[in-house]
C-alpha cells in the first residue's frame, strides 16, 4: 500500500510524504520519497509519483496510471532526480563524530540566554557550528550549502540525545533546520562569496618578506641563490590530488614515456610524492636525477611485462635512448607548467 501524508509548515512550503512497504517475495518492498504541493501539472505529478515508485510495490493489483510509467518522462522538470527534495540542502555525519558534538550542542542550548544565536554552515565537506565560546568543525558529506544560517542558540536544548548508528543528518529545509525529529527555525542567513582563486598581488602580499630576501640573495650572489622545493606536508590529501591533476594535464602526450600508458602503466601514480613535485618544482639540477628514476621505472616495466620496443636490436642504445627521451619529458612538463600557471602568467 501506498499513502501521502501533508506535511506542513516542515520550512518555507508544506510538502507531501509518500510511504508505503510491502512483501512481494523474500524481500520489502519500500517506498519513501518527498514531493512538493505544488506541480507544473497533472501529468507531472503522476510522473513523479510513479516514477519514485518501485514497481514490485503493486504486485497484487497495478493501478491504471502506473501502467503507462515509460510515457510519463516527457513530463518530468529538467534535471528531474528520482526521491530529491527540491530546496532541501542536507549533510551527514557519521555517528561518533555527532555524538561528541551533540552533548556540546544540548548543553550550549541549556544554559543559552534569550539573545545567544547560533550559526550553521556546510562548505568543503565540513560542517562548522558556530556557538558563542566555541566553534564546532565536524566532517560530513553532501553538497556545499550556499548560505551560513542563524538560529536561537536556546532551541539546541530540545535535540533528540539519542543518535542513530547510521549517524545523523542536518536538513535545511526553507526557514527550519532539522535535526532528527528537532526543527529549528532559521532567523536570517547570509550568502557565503564566491570564492575567486588567489592573484598574483595576492601572491607577492602573502609572501612578501621571503620573497624579498630571495631577491637580495640572488642579486648579491650573482644568480648563485637556490630555493628548497616547495613543501606540500601542509596540504590536505584532496589539496594534493588537485595539484596533481593540474599537473598531469601539462604532460606532453606524443613521448615514449606516455605510451606506457597504452598498458596501464601510471609513472605518475606509482612515483612517490617527493619525485613527483621535484621534478617540476625543484631546481633545474634536479632534472637529471629526476630522469634517471623515470628512465629506471620505464626500462624495469619493459621487463616485467615484456613490452616489445625492440630493446634486444640494440638494449645499449634503446637505454641510452629511453634517458633521453625521460629528460626531454620533464623538460617539456616543466616548460608547460610555468606558461600555464607561472608568475608571467598570473
Amino acid at each position: 500500500m501506498l499513502t501521502a501524508r501533508l506535511l506542513e509548515g516542515y520550512g518555507c512550503n508544506s510538502e507531501f510524504r509518500f510511504s508505503g512497504v510491502e512483501l512481494p517475495g523474500r524481500e520489502a518492498c519500500i517506498a519513501d520519497f518527498y514531493l512538493p504541493v505544488e506541480v507544473e501539472s497533472y501529468q507531472q505529478g503522476v510522473a513523479q509519483v510513479v516514477l519514485n515508485v518501485p514497481e514490485p510495490i503493486f504486485h497484487l493489483e497495478i493501478p491504471p496510471w502506473f501502467a503507462d510509467r515509460d510515457q510519463l518522462e516527457k513530463h518530468l522538470p529538467p534535471n528531474w532526480v528520482p526521491g530529491h527534495r527540491a530546496n532541501h540542502l542536507e549533510c551527514s555525519v557519521e555517528a561518533d563524530w555527532f555524538r561528541l558534538a551533540n552533548k556540546k550542542l544540548i548543553a550550549a542550548g541549556s544554559a543559552a540566554t534569550d539573545d545567544e544565536r547560533f550559526a550553521v554552515s556546510f562548505q568543503d565537506k565540513v560542517l562548522k557550528v558556530e556557538l558563542t565560546n566555541e566553534l564546532l568543525v565536524l566532517p560530513g558529506s553532501g553538497d556545499a550549502w550556499p548560505k551560513v544560517y542563524t538560529f536561537k542558540t536556546s532551541s539546541l536544548k530540545g535535540l533528540p540525545r539519542k543518535i542513530s548508528p547510521h549517524g545523523a543528518t542536518l536538513t535545511m529545509a526553507g526557514k527550519r533546520l532539522a535535526i532528527g525529529n528537532r526543527l529549528i527555525r532559521c532567523e536570517s542567513s547570509q550568502a557565503i562569496p564566491q570564492r575567486l582563486p588567489p592573484s598574483i598581488t595576492d601572491f607577492v602580499k602573502a609572501m612578501d618578506s621571503p620573497l624579498t630576501g630571495l631577491k637580495m640573495l640572488f642579486e648579491i650572489s650573482d644568480g648563485r641563490v637556490t630555493v628548497d622545493t616547495p613543501s606540500i606536508q601542509f596540504l590536505t590529501d584532496d589539496e594534493v590530488e588537485t595539484l596533481k591533476e593540474r599537473l598531469r594535464e601539462c604532460m606532453p602526450l606524443d613521448t615514449i614515456i606516455t605510451d606506457l600508458w597504452d598498458w596501464d602503466l601510471n609513472f605518475e601514480e606509482d612515483l612517490i610524492d617527493d619525485w613527483y613535485f621535484a621534478a617540476i618544482f625543484g631546481e633545474s639540477d634536479c632534472i637529471d636525477g629526476c630522469a634517471d628514476v623515470l628512465a629506471e621505472y620505464f626500462l624495469k616495466k619493459c621487463d616485467e611485462y615484456g613490452l616489445d620496443f625492440n630493446r634486444d636490436a640494440d638494449p645499449e642504445w634503446f637505454d641510452s635512448h629511453v634517458l633521453e627521451q625521460a629528460t626531454e619529458f620533464l623538460v617539456s612538463w616543466r616548460r608547460t607548467v610555468v606558461a600555464k600557471y607561472g608568475l608571467a602568467k598570473m
